[in-house]
């Protein structure tokens, strides 16, 4: 029988993204800019548009703001394509951001939400599909294929953990534990 686990909020707030990417197959970290949000507002988004970048302003269709992109983080698929996920944030220019409108830039949609003001202080870790093997001590961890072959911890799919602590977390790095087969991994970062 498997424990049922509730996550709770550190604080603030709390960011989700899902990672489910070949790139898996070279250990991966979590960007700086989701573990201190460089400005006051984020969004998650499917999609995307190519010329989406760092210091772009764009009118948000569904609510007339024209907004300012401070950074993008791509956590799934390629910017510009169907398969694109991640977070973009961004600060308000003109015209209103009310709470529950949905921005849509291009192809993207998604509810503003306010970053927190603090540095994240832990990550909840879902792994969905496929073991992932993890380090916390800023040494990547290898899979089947590394060497040393299958250096870190295991984390086998349908399992969750959480990571505390601001060293851990910003240096909490993941590869997939088989070359070839790549985790899902729902993550919320909590600050």
């Amino acid at each position: 029988m498997q424990p049922t686990l509730v996550f709770q909020s550190a604080g603030e707030g709390e960011i989700n993204v899902q990672y489910s990417d070949t790139l898996q197959n070279s250990a991966m970290t979590l960007d700086g800019n989701l573990l201190e949000p460089p400005t006051g507002n984020f969004m998650n988004f499917t999609g995307g548009a190519t010329g989406l970048a760092a210091n772009t302003r764009a009118i948000a269709m569904g609510s007339g703001a024209v907004i300012a992109i401070v950074a993008v983080v791509v956590t799934a698929g390629t910017l510009g394509d169907s398969t694109a996920r991640g977070v973009i944030f961004f600060n308000k220019v003109s015209g209103t951001i009310a709470s529950g409108d949905t921005f849509t830039y291009f192809t993207m949609q998604g509810l503003p939400q306010t970053c927190p003001m603090n540095p994240a202080k832990s990550v909840s870790v879902s792994c969905e599909t496929n073991a992932m093997r993890f380090t916390v001590s800023g040494v990547a961890p290898t899979n089947s294929a590394g060497t040393p072959a299958n250096f870190g911890q295991a984390l086998p799919a349908n399992a969750n953990m959480t990571i505390a602590g601001w060293s851990s977390v910003k240096m909490f790095s993941w590869i997939a534990a088989v070359s070839g087969s790549s985790p899902l991994l729902n993550v919320g970062i909590n600050f």
